[in-house]
């Protein structure tokens, strides 16, 4: 029950994956061009100069922006799963899973986003910003596993361990596992303190004896 209960509460880790704005907003500047050639052969003229560098800007701008806050690569297993570990610059954090995007909202945000702004035309953008689009939170198999079995590992150690003045057992109770567990760990100390089983047998030998002799 109790390593159900662990299971249940545990939360999963994930990594942050550092230098991927960087790297995707590269791809941006590399299919910029080609979405300016588009809107060029659409309308039948270039954008102007300073035109085309408040699109620019726009865009990268927009990548920074949901690139900081976080797209998340959620595995199928935590849909439903409200809290996360994040191991971000070695260092972790507790986040709501609900804090970061999913990738399927980044493509409507960056939609809706881009269309709102007919002044600028800024639709044109969509393409080479959804082809800069990926996720930088992933899930973290190996570091989930491993503290979760840490977690295992210390319940184990400590399930069964008596403490000092505990009750152990009624008279006339049914012994379950966990019962059954403490009562072998309390029997372990006082076999431990009684130097073993065979130790135990030597000194009530010996009080025989003794009382043999007295009684002789």
């Amino acid at each position: 029950a109790e390593r159900a209960g662990i299971r249940e509460s545990f939360d999963p880790w994930y990594h942050y994956v550092s230098g991927t704005a960087e790297e995707k907003k590269k791809v941006f500047l590399r299919e910029y061009p080609k979405a300016c050639e588009a809107l060029r052969a659409k309308e039948g003229h270039s954008l102007s100069y300073p035109d085309s560098m408040e699109h620019l800007k726009l865009g990268l701008g927009l990548l920074d922006s949901v690139y900081r806050r976080g797209i998340i690569q959620l595995d199928k297993s935590h849909e439903h799963t409200p809290t996360i570990r994040l191991l971000k610059d070695n260092v972790a954090s507790m986040h709501l899973t609900s804090e970061f995007l999913q990738l399927k909202e980044v493509y409507l945000l960056v939609s809706d986003t881009l269309k709102k702004l007919p002044h600028l035309r800024a639709s044109f953008l969509v393409p080479p910003v959804e082809a800069a689009l990926t996720y930088n939170v992933v899930y973290d198999d190996s570091t989930s596993r491993m503290v979760l079995q840490e977690k295992m590992d210390n319940l184990s150690i400590t399930q069964g361990l008596v403490q000092e003045g505990e009750h152990i057992i009624s008279k006339g109770a049914i012994v379950d596992e966990i019962d059954a567990l403490v009562l072998d760990s309390y029997r372990s100390e006082y076999e431990k303190q009684m130097g073993g089983v065979e130790s135990a047998g030597t000194i009530w030998a010996g009080y025989f004896i003794i009382a043999a002799v007295i009684l002789i």
